[in-house]
């Protein structure tokens, strides 16, 4: 690309640059489709610059050569096809080609004396366009099917930023790369930011068509992005890595043009390419070798990248052919190296998190497996709230937790403790939420001004996003002389947290008021809004309402 814009000293200290760039370095260790976008969308960009000279040169001689330029109209139409297969952002350099393309047309109409570049648009407009036309027939089945999706898709980690913070953490980061810290950040993205606005002035004053082509490809997308922001949070560095290519053809055409004026000011009267060249190659390899070395010696480098190989490693000698394995993020790079006897699942399977078919899930899994192990991973766009980790910590019996490949791994199984028994069992329902499956009540009788601890066995019927309130009375048909209401199990298991298979163990201690006279008292028990104050019906076991609480057992108060 720089070879053909601006000459092929500028394309080797361009391509020196972008082999050692921390960014692009960064990326590239990732097993995610950045790199691949990168060279797609930078592959159909140089390809339309090499179909539109083609055309050109066909024009001149007559139809010559076709078979050619139509191989390579082929090219390009299909690797801009896979480039917007690859991701959706890659419309936004085809955005910018168009773009160039029409401020190339519309240059070679108004000068008097139109550079062979803007020739080349002139002479390709109709195959340009039906380039353009088959590149959106053959991308349209995918939008289809997609459209809806990106319209409606939100991802929670994506926030509004502004756009001036958002220009300078893109310049900075295609700068610097993603992470580097210290007090010559700020000064070193100014450098950058200077060199690029060189480049940019020295292309426009030398070679126009060619700050046409680039500057379309650098910021039409950016502009695009920021705009769209506005409305809703699309931004994100590496949704842009495309431009990073063309950022840094025009910043070594404005290291070389400073290297030249600075050589005219001292002793060394030269002009020549190979000089400034030199001058350039220095520069950056001493920038980008002191770059490379803090990003990879600061402890946030890597930090995004999982060793997954590492993990599966561990994982083969540590799981059996019984056991299951969860992943908490569908990442694709663990499923491409795990090799372990152990099936493998992910797990919650969508979002949002299906609470109720997680919890199911997860129940079957300890039920069917040896021991359930699990990769947890907080990612705000799956399990943000740590549903599956929570679940198992709660309900199954914790038998490893360690550290591998920079990694958690936390095994589980069932738990070996049979369920308690129900002194007392009772079959109401409350509801649709839960049924009460009985009690227990060590006394018989309590004296005025004590108290005494009941425990309730709860059986969760569904999940709810409701947190009930349980209430436990003493009464005598119209007074309450003793009570205790708040969430299940003190607090520590709400019903938010209930799901079908639980037996939730609620115990609590019911003070009994002073004032109390002597005399038989009937102990009640329910679940309420503690909002509203409504309570949930209740049905006896043939499904009969039987008004909105469960009568426990009689109670007998004395002195």
């Amino acid at each position: 690309l720089a070879r053909r814009l601006l000459g092929r000293q500028v394309a080797l200290v361009a391509a020196l640059l972008a082999a050692v760039n921390p960014y692009l370095v960064w990326y590239s260790h990732l097993a995610r489709a950045y790199s691949l976008y990168l060279v797609l969308t930078l592959a159909s960009l140089v390809l339309g610059d090499c179909v539109l000279r083609s055309a050109y040169c066909v024009s001149r001689r007559g139809g010559a050569r076709s078979w050619q330029s139509l191989a390579r109209w082929s090219a390009y139409v299909g690797v801009s096809v896979l480039s917007l297969y690859t991701h959706y952002f890659a419309f936004l350099f085809l955005v910018g080609q168009n773009l160039a393309f029409l401020l190339l047309l519309l240059m070679s109409r108004t000068t008097s004396r139109a550079a062979r570049t803007t020739q080349y648009a002139v002479r390709s407009t109709r195959p340009w366009l039906a380039a353009q036309a088959t590149i959106a027939l053959l991308i349209a089945p995918w939008l289809l099917l997609a459209g809806p999706m990106l319209l409606g898709h939100e991802k929670p980690w994506l926030t509004y930023t502004p756009p001036a913070m958002a220009l300078w953490h893109t310049l900075r980061a295609f700068s610097l790369g993603v992470d580097v810290r210290g007090p010559l950040v700020v000064p070193l993205t100014v450098l950058f930011a200077l060199m690029l606005g060189v480049g940019i002035a020295t292309t426009w004053r030398w070679r126009p068509p060619a700050l046409i082509v680039l500057g379309a490809y650098l910021f039409t997308p950016l502009v695009i992005v920021l705009l769209g922001s506005l409305i809703r949070p699309i931004f994100l560095e590496r949704y842009l890595i495309g431009v990073v290519p063309a950022f840094l053809v025009l910043v070594t055409a404005g290291v070389q043009r400073i290297a030249y004026c600075v050589m005219r000011r001292s002793a060394i009267r030269t002009t020549q390419y190979a000089v400034r060249t030199l001058v350039a190659f220095l520069f950056w390899t001493v920038l980008t070798a002191l770059l490379l070395v803090s990003a990879f010696l600061a402890p946030p480098f890597g930090a995004d990248i999982f060793d997954w190989r590492g993990v599966a490693r561990a994982l083969e000698s540590r799981v059996g052919a019984d056991d299951v394995v969860i992943q908490n993020y569908p990442d694709p790079a663990f499923a491409y190296y795990y090799r372990a006897p152990a099936e493998r699942t992910v797990l919650p399977a969508r979002v949002p998190v299906p609470r109720q078919e997680t919890a199911e899930a997860l129940r079957s899994l300890l039920r069917e497996h040896d021991r359930v192990w699990l990769l947890p991973n907080r990612n705000p766009a799956w399990d943000g709230e740590g549903f599956v980790q929570a679940w198992l910590d709660r309900r199954a019996e914790l038998v490893a937790d360690e550290w591998v490949a920079g990694h958690r791994l936390l095994a589980y199984r069932a738990p070996s403790e049979p369920r308690p028994e129900i002194p007392h069992r009772l079959d109401w329902q409350l509801g649709d939420v839960a049924r009460l499956a009985g009690y227990r009540l060590d006394v018989e009788q309590v004296a005025a001004g004590d108290s005494f601890e009941l425990t309730l066995f709860w059986e969760p019927l569904r999940a709810t996003d409701v947190a009930y309130t349980v209430f436990v009375h003493l009464w005598d048909g119209q007074t309450i002389w003793g009570q205790k209401d708040g969430e299940p199990a003190n607090g520590t298991w709400p019903t938010t947290d209930w799901y079908p298979g639980d037996l939730i163990i609620d115990t609590r201690e019911v003070p009994v008021k002073p004032e109390t006279p002597p005399g038989e008292y009937q102990v009640i028990a329910g679940l309420y809004r503690w909002e509203t104050g409504e309570r949930l019906p209740v049905f006896d076991a043939k499904g009969r309402p039987r008004g909105d609480y469960v009568p426990l057992v009689e109670l007998h108060v004395g002195h």
